[in-house]
């Protein structure tokens, strides 16, 4: 989740009852490739002892980090794995490799396609070709090996040859990487969700809220734990909501589905079925 608007509250009509706020974020969609790789681990591998390893090399570690800016900041965490070179395009193969790194989606990186080397106009220019594979083991009823296709033109000045010119192309591998992870990065859509609040001398409901405004979430749990300590059912359920939407834009969706789950069985909540809707389908 991140910020795009500030926020706007709704005004109980009376003191006893909890106002909302309604707060605006852009949530996180999958990616146009179709796979939604948010909350998953993944890893990139790819043929060691092949021709082409040197590029490889590069661009799985462009496209690693690629994916580990959108969905990790930026931590090293999307794992670079080799294997000898064997044909993955099975299931049964893909499957194997998800044990091997232990990990929930796996992009195999196949052997380069270098086109033939033209030199035209003081140029030297090639198409260079990338297949992946990729497979999710948890995308359900889509449980398929998938394949990915892109390709670009890379040019140098002058006339090089073959020894020259295969540096020049392993040296835009990061680069091609980096690209061609942005079919699988995060889209957004604007998704609104409500904060509850009680017009109340207690300091809980109003420095919540606050933190709340300016998406301090980890601050925001802390002061809405404090109104857990009522005998009523409304006002608990509430606070439990509360701490359920902010484990959820801290990324703890299991969590918050374990506080959604307290609130519904303390009192009805009107915002609690649209929380839900984004839990569910994270349930495994």
């Amino acid at each position: 989740m991140k910020r795009i608007s500030t926020l706007f509250l709704l005004l109980g009509l009376v003191a006893c009852a909890p106002s909302v706020y309604q707060i605006s974020v852009e949530g996180r969609q999958p990616s146009k490739s179709g796979i939604d790789l948010a909350g998953k681990t993944m890893a990139v591998v790819y043929a060691e002892r092949s021709e082409r390893a040197a590029f490889k090399l590069a661009f799985a570690e462009g496209f690693a980090k690629a994916l580990e800016k959108d969905y990790f900041n930026g931590e090293e965490v999307v794992g670079l794995f080799t294997v000898e070179d064997e044909d993955y395009t099975s299931r049964d193969s893909m499957v194997s490799l998800i044990m091997q790194t232990d990990a929930d989606v796996v992009f195999f990186v196949q052997e380069p396609e270098i086109g033939p080397v033209r030199h035209e106009e003081g140029l030297t220019t090639a198409v260079v070709g990338v297949k992946m594979l990729a497979y999710d083991a948890l995308s359900g009823e889509k449980d398929k090996v998938r394949n990915f296709n892109g390709s670009v033109k890379v040019s140098r000045v002058g006339t090089l040859d073959e020894a020259a010119w295969r540096p020049v192309v392993d040296s835009e591998a990061p680069d091609l990487g980096t690209r061609a992870a942005s079919s699988f990065l995060s889209t957004w859509k604007p998704e609104t969700y409500g904060i509850y609040y009680y017009d109340s001398f207690r300091d809980g409901w109003l420095s919540g809220a606050r933190y709340a405004s300016e998406f301090k979430w980890k601050e925001a749990i802390t002061e809405w734990l404090t109104l857990l300590d009522t005998k009523n059912r409304e006002k608990k359920a509430c606070a439990e909501y509360n701490i359920a939407l902010g484990c959820f834009m801290s990324g703890q969706s299991a969590l918050a589905l374990k506080w959604l789950d307290r609130a519904d069985r303390d009192y009805p909540l009107s915002q609690s079925a649209v929380l839900r809707k984004k839990l569910e389908p994270q349930k495994k």
